[in-house]
């Protein structure tokens, strides 16, 4: 994490803030603790691919473990999404933070949490004045704009009972070797959940104590992770400055928090290899690497044009109309291995091979994976134009549910809000040659990206929203 940020105005000098430790300035962690259920977007959770419109957030709930040990997690989360988190937080010195037992401490709570039964969980996550009994009950109360909230509480429901949780240890300055040992237990393939240290930093001016700047980023060893969140509030007057800066995580970043699949980007590739290899074993015809094969299919998509397929949706800030995502290995990346049309995806599309569903929130169908094309979205212009409550949206979803020869589900991640899916095996199993195997390739993609296109729903949402709005 930066030592200094500079802040910068017209005609004005730079102002330099100064990263300080909670005990630097008299800060208890109660006050870090307090400043993140203020702030939940301090959480990082998109990063951490926890994408939601809303959080809810109980502190200090209370629980009591089967040894009849009182539990006190500092802060426990829902989102709308049915993602279940707890967040120890811990200022930087405590000696509980310096090696194991925060670690130890974190999932014991959530292994408090996740044995009570479901009246005691659902009490325990209750605001004061609530009667909810059951998690159908507290979701219709605490996310009341949901959609879907009988399968909102049964995900929820899931996530508890089989420990699927996300483990967040929060602290203002990571000791040397906490996100090594964190790293470790994570990457461990008997686990079934996440845990990340966040390092949630306030910054201070010399000259002016009484304003903090908050910065916050997960961490891996001492590097951090690109994308933050930042906040300026001023702790003695009540008209606080507020400032928001995003910038897009990297793809490595997401593969080493494990945003590209379930672990990290080495366990992503043995499946996607693991897969292929399936795949290519079930073909009529050898083919010596077929990971290499889809290389070189990638590649000459690159070369058409595909103005008469997607054209409709392009704009003066279109940048790419054909690329292909990932930075080590292109087209790579997501759970995903293919080509992407239109870039920013305001809409845009992807086709081709799906292995693994963790990012997305939709599982691939078949043994060896999915041939998909999904349709991305550029969430924060999604939002911002209102596209996923939209009626053109909406008429799209309904259309794609009356598809026959494909497997259409609407996503949870709004990134990626509806996935076509054709079992790999079962599409190509007719091809006959590497040259029968390209056609096909190029016959699902265009067939794909057609069906999504074809009620005109997104070319009029365009047209009347604007893709090139930021």
């Amino acid at each position: 994490m930066r030592e200094k940020l500079i802040q910068t105005s017209k005609e004005q000098p730079p102002v330099v803030w100064h990263r300080r430790n909670l005990q630097d300035i008299g800060m208890k962690e109660s006050a870090l603790e307090a400043t993140l259920v203020a702030n939940p977007d301090l959480l990082c959770l998109d990063d951490a691919g926890i994408f939601y419109r809303s959080v809810y957030i109980v502190r200090q709930a209370s629980a009591r473990a089967i040894t009849g040990a009182q539990k006190y997690p500092d802060i426990l989360f829902l989102t709308d999404t049915g993602d279940v988190g707890v967040v120890e937080v811990k200022r930087y010195g405590n000696p509980e933070l310096q090696d194991r037992k925060v670690i130890a401490q974190v999932i014991d709570y959530g292994a408090t949490v996740t044995t009570l039964d479901e009246d005691k969980q659902v009490r325990m996550l209750r605001g004061p004045n609530s009667s909810a009994e059951t998690f159908d009950q507290l979701v219709r109360e605490i996310f009341p704009e949901s959609e879907y909230l009988s399968s909102l509480a049964a995900k929820i429901r899931r996530q508890l009972q089989f420990g699927q949780l996300n483990y967040i240890i929060a602290c203002d300055r990571a000791p040397e070797g906490l996100a090594t040992w964190v790293a470790s237990v994570s990457q461990s393939s008997a686990t079934d959940f996440s845990i990340r240290v966040l390092e949630v930093c306030p910054y201070q001016q010399d000259d002016d104590p009484a304003s903090l700047l908050w910065f916050s980023a997960p961490i891996i060893k001492t590097e951090t992770i690109q994308r933050t969140t930042i906040r300026i509030e001023n702790t003695v007057s009540q008209n606080g400055l507020s400032v928001n800066v995003e910038s897009e995580i990297s793809e490595e970043g997401k593969d080493v928090l494990g945003m590209n699949g379930r672990g990290s980007r080495q366990s992503n590739m043995e499946l996607a290899t693991a897969n292929l290899a399936e795949l290519a074993n079930s073909l009529p015809y050898p083919t010596a690497d077929l990971f290499a094969f889809l290389d070189a299919i990638h590649r000459k998509a690159l070369e058409k044009d595909w103005d008469w397929l997607v054209g409709g949706l392009e704009n003066d800030k279109t940048t790419q109309q054909c690329y292909l995502r990932g930075t080590n290995r292109p087209g790579f990346v997501e759970g995903r291995y293919g080509v992407n049309w239109l870039k920013p995806s305001r809409p845009g599309f992807f086709a081709g091979y799906y292995f693994n569903g963790w990012d997305h929130g939709v599982e691939p169908v078949g043994e060896a994976g999915s041939f998909a094309v999904i349709l991305d979205i550029d969430r924060e212009w999604g939002r911002k134009e209102r596209f996923y409550e939209s009626a053109e949206f909406l008429s799209l979803v309904d259309r794609m549910t009356t598809i026959k020869d494909w497997d259409v589900e609407r996503g949870p991640n709004d990134w990626h809000p509806i996935v076509l899916r054709r079992c790999m095996k079962a599409a190509f199993s007719p091809v006959m040659s590497e040259s029968e195997f390209e056609d096909k390739w190029f016959e699902l993609a265009i067939e794909g990206i057609g069906l999504l296109m074809a009620g005109g729903e997104l070319a009029a949402f365009h047209a009347r929203a604007g893709g090139d709005n930021g």
